[in-house]
């Protein structure tokens, strides 16, 4: 479900095509996907997909992600690039909301849990490859050094201590309750040992989440 309702009109639409990208749209069709406004735009040549992204997006960003598109294309990973306007940009703007462009690509969307097992398999072949592509490529990274050895142990541990605490002895799930805390409290002495082993681990995307289910 979109973030915020959508800036878009047929004719607003009409018009980003027009003078940004040189295209005259015959029909546009709101999608129901997302937390951005996506379209489904029609030209008399080709289908296209818009991306409506709400206020809070910077067109730097989505100019990030427009160059590390062109980067797994032109090293021969499957995605779809995004348009470039008449300008050169890789967005437009439209009412203060970045706008992009992109090629249709068509394909199916699976809940959790019911994704067939040989696609689960190519999906993860696929991010293998993603992986190895992007090896030496600058990405913004969430997790640095910093924020791995801020993790100390003997605050969480604390936390649990007071937890277990405050369990009542006449609380009908004491017995639960305790062995999880306890369990946990352990994890904390575990995570201390090997918190340093995960820096540069992850990185952050330009936007949004991915899951099994989306490739880029």
């Amino acid at each position: 479900m979109a973030e915020e309702s959508s800036v878009l009109t047929m004719d607003s639409i009409s018009a980003v095509l027009q003078q940004e990208y040189g295209l005259e749209a015959c029909k546009a069709e709101k999608l129901s996907i997302g937390t951005a406004n996506c379209f489904c735009v029609f030209t008399a040549e080709k289908k296209l997909f818009l991306k409506e992204f709400p206020k809070r997006f910077q067109a730097e960003t989505v100019e990030r992600e427009a160059l590390l598109l062109d980067y797994l294309v032109k090293n021969g990973y499957p995605t779809l690039p995004l348009c470039k306007t008449r300008s050169g940009s890789h967005h437009a703007m439209y009412a203060d909301r970045v706008i992009t462009l992109q090629p249709w690509g068509e394909g199916i969307t699976y809940a959790d849990g019911v994704m067939p097992k040989p696609l689960l398999l190519q999906s993860a072949t696929l991010l293998a490859r993603l992986h190895g592509v992007l090896q030496g490529y600058p990405l913004p990274r969430d997790m640095d050094t910093e924020w791995i050895t801020a993790f100390s142990a003997v605050e969480h541990i604390g936390k649990y201590d007071t937890l277990l605490g405050l369990i009542s002895p006449d609380e009908p799930h004491a017995e639960r309750m305790t062995a999880d805390l306890t369990y946990k409290r352990g994890l904390a002495v575990v995570a201390a040992e090997w918190s340093g082993k995960f820096d540069g681990l992850a990185y952050g995307a330009s936007h949004g989440d991915y899951s099994s289910q989306q490739l880029l």
